[in-house]
């Protein structure tokens, strides 16, 4: 049986920045910031690999859990100009621009929280206990326009339209329906997408 597992592996936290002109006016120097924390590592389908991101933007990157993938509400070529890059094609009739959206929906997402007890008389200590994370809008897709994503896998434009036709290549029968986030990326953890030769769920 022919290997339909997806599998993320992170490599590298970045800080990413934006650049800016500041005020407008002619003659003013380019000025960058920091906006947050961006980790990059490899997406791999099937035995191919592809280069993606996530992160920085809005809650920051995907979160260590289990998602759930809907397989069956792909959007192609959204509306969000994010999830679209350019071709490149220059003749007539052919499109200029792809870009795709797999849907992920949080189904076991959680994080380690802590706060300090303080006990009558004097004294404390650490309560340490675990929260879950509802969070709306992550997916798969194309990390077009601003460099980085609100917290969705965005696959570099070099790579995704080859991601795009080794999904299409799976019968969605056998796509993976379930995406696992382990580790930090900070520490090298990894996110891997589970396949269903067996059939397929919402």
């Amino acid at each position: 049986m022919a290997d339909t597992s997806v599998t993320f592996t992170f490599k590298k936290l970045s800080a990413a920045t934006v650049i800016s002109r500041g005020r407008a006016g002619k003659g003013t120097p380019p000025t960058s910031r920091v906006v947050g924390k961006m980790e990059q590592g490899v997406l791999t389908l099937g035995g191919e690999q592809f280069a993606a991101r996530t992160g920085p933007w809005g809650n920051g990157g995907i979160e260590a859990g289990l998602y759930a993938v809907k397989v069956k509400n792909l959007v192609n070529l959204p509306d969000n100009e994010g999830m679209r890059i350019p071709t490149g094609n220059t003749g007539k009739g052919q499109p200029k621009e792809m870009g795709f959206f797999i849907p992920l929906e949080p189904a076991l997402v959680m994080k380690s929280v802590s706060k300090t007890v303080r006990l009558k008389g004097g004294g404390s200590f650490e309560s340490i206990g675990i929260d879950f994370i509802e969070r709306g809008g992550l997916g798969i897709h194309p990390d077009g326009n601003v460099l980085g994503t609100q917290g969705c896998i965005g696959i570099l434009p070099e790579d995704a339209p080859r991601f795009y036709a080794a999904w299409n290549k799976l019968p969605i029968t056998s796509r993976p329906t379930l995406l696992v986030v382990s580790g930090h990326p900070a520490a090298s953890g990894e996110v891997g997408l589970d396949g269903n030769p067996s059939g397929n769920r919402e």
